[in-house]
């Protein structure tokens, strides 16, 4: 497997923009799969869409299934019919899987015959590198979106925005090919840019809770959101506004608004393109473990978890276990005397409701979409730069920690969250000190370069590091240039020193491109180069 912090830093990745590339994605929706797939790629496409692509879906028309919503947003909708099931005795599980494999495969395919696909995109519990293989002659990339790390894939670049702590970056060992690139974890997060918009006027929860929101996604088997709103109707919480969104089983609609007439401050909403709006305004969230767990944490709220699937266990006990959410356990199992029980813990306890609040909002900052769409596509021809400030303190460690970056430190040793915070307000407050961040024209940050001025200000050393899914653009040149330039206006006649670790082989030529000239190393095996004043 090469991992996606792979720092070479030369390899081209995607058409460039002029070839206004075509991008298709394989994804289901419907009852029983629910939404959450079709809604990221969604996500994905129009972002793609916004830096030149053309997109193109192609799904079955299973029960319950979203297409509307994806014709109505301008994408291409290539519809497919259900399977209907064999239901053949003499068929095993494998052997079925094979040939709807095949079937889908073909299908796909056939969908796709009149186009040229730069990108083939599956978001699909029910392919794996068997499909893969199929389609792979009928296009010139092939991306995977997946959550379960169970199966093998056959791709080019696979996905998985979800958190398993130390181990989210080696799931997929000896499940991918040396080719494929991967980008693991929540800092790729597929979310709507309106949780992005709304982070930037984030502020700290007081811990008070006097608005909840319920929503367990479009499918709600074990009838959670019943059970909390069930648990909220109890007279101690009766000073708590509470905001449901039902999902798309009718009946247990019809109960929901049952309950919600029951009791007073209640609201009943439908499904809304985003949640973002309703999120940011309430100071709990209560939910299952999928998709959503995204969204709630780029927003910073607070949340309970029960899980509804089997897949949303292990993710929502890493997840509680590192403190980024309360967990209730499999909400099948649940009631809603236990619901009462764990609400009642929590709203007695606001400093534990401000601390899942302010953790979780580390885990990802709503840039995930632009993130993978620019490492498929690249196309980023210009960076401008800015002073760094407190709100980029998480995305500073996350670049700090990325292990492409440790690998060629002089400390290897992983930087912990008290370590960086301690270190950064002493960089705020330095007047020695100028950190920049590099943006793309959209927003989207893509590196940092900070000068320390030493001893008595006859020099100072750079560090330049570029985001892990945008290396190998061409944007370390871009954000050099910038930022020497910014350092230049303040600065014109002090030396600026560039150490290197030995091996570092494309910083050594991002320097020598911006015309740093070797002078002699000044610690053991390191490379030291130097920029003179013009």
């Amino acid at each position: 497997m090469r991992p996606a912090h792979d720092d070479t830093g030369l390899h081209e990745r995607g058409p460039s923009n002029n070839s206004s590339p075509t991008v298709a994605i394989r994804v289901d929706s419907g009852s029983h799969v629910g939404g959450g797939h079709v809604l990221r790629c969604l996500t994905l496409a129009n972002e793609l869409r916004r830096i030149g692509a053309s997109v193109h879906f192609v799904s079955r028309e299973h029960p319950g299934h979203l297409l509307a919503r994806l014709s109505d947003c301008g994408h291409v909708v290539h519809r497919l019919p259900t399977i209907p099931r064999t239901g053949s005795p003499s068929i095993d599980d494998a052997e079925s899987r094979k040939i709807a494999q095949a079937r889908d495969a073909m299908d796909t395919l056939a969908a796709l015959r009149d186009e040229h696909i730069d990108w083939l995109i599956a978001d699909h519990y029910g392919v794996d590198a068997a499909w893969e293989s199929l389609v792979r002659p009928g296009v010139e990339r092939l991306m995977v979106i997946d959550d379960l790390a169970d199966r093998a894939h056959d791709a080019d670049l696979l996905v998985d925005q979800n958190y398993f702590g130390s181990e989210t970056l080696h799931r997929y060992e000896g499940r991918i090919p040396q080719r494929c690139h991967a980008l693991l974890g929540p800092r790729y997060a597929l979310l709507h840019p309106d949780y992005r918009r709304l982070r930037a006027s984030w502020t700290r929860h007081s811990g008070t809770i006097r608005r909840v929101l319920v929503f367990f996604g479009m499918h709600d088997p074990t009838r959670a959101a019943l059970k909390v709103l069930q648990a909220l109707s109890h007279p101690e919480f009766s000073g708590i506004s509470v905001d449901v969104v039902a999902g798309n089983d009718p009946s247990l609609t019809d109960e929901i608004c049952s309950a919600a007439r029951a009791r007073h401050g209640i609201t009943v909403r439908n499904v809304l393109p985003s949640l973002a709006e309703l999120m940011a305004g309430v100071d709990l969230a209560i939910g299952a473990g999928g998709a959503t767990t995204w969204e709630r944490a780029c927003l910073g709220v607070p949340t309970i978890v029960a899980t509804i699937a089997d897949n949303q266990v292990g993710l929502a006990n890493v997840l509680a276990a590192e403190g980024f959410i309360a967990l209730l356990g499999r909400s099948a199992l649940t009631s809603s005397d236990t619901w009462r029980l764990v609400l009642r813990r929590l709203v007695s306890n606001p400093h534990r409701v401000t601390e899942l609040g302010s953790h979780a909002r580390t885990l990802t900052d709503g840039f995930g979409a632009a993130r993978v769409a620019r490492h498929m596509l690249g196309g980023i021809t210009n960076v401008v730069v800015r002073r760094s400030s407190t709100v980029d303190e998480t995305l500073l460690l996350e670049w700090a920690n990325d292990p492409g970056t440790r690998h060629f430190a002089f400390n290897k040793s992983r930087i912990t969250p008290d370590q960086h915070h301690l270190w950064f307000l002493s960089r705020l407050i330095d007047r020695g000190c100028m950190m920049l961040i590099g943006e793309d024209g959209h927003g989207l940050p893509v590196g940092q370069v900070r000068f320390d001025v030493n001893g008595p200000g006859d020099e100072a050393t750079i560090n330049v590091s570029v985001d892990v899914a945008l290396r190998g653009m061409g944007i370390g040149s871009l954000l050099l240039q910038e930022a020497m330039a910014a350092w230049r206006r303040e600065h014109p006649r002090t030396p600026i020193i560039a150490e290197i670790v030995e091996g570092n082989e494309a910083s050594k030529r991002l320097f020598a491109s911006a015309g740093f000239r070797p002078i002699t190393s000044r610690r053991p095996e390191t490379i030291t180069l130097e920029s003179r004043p013009g």
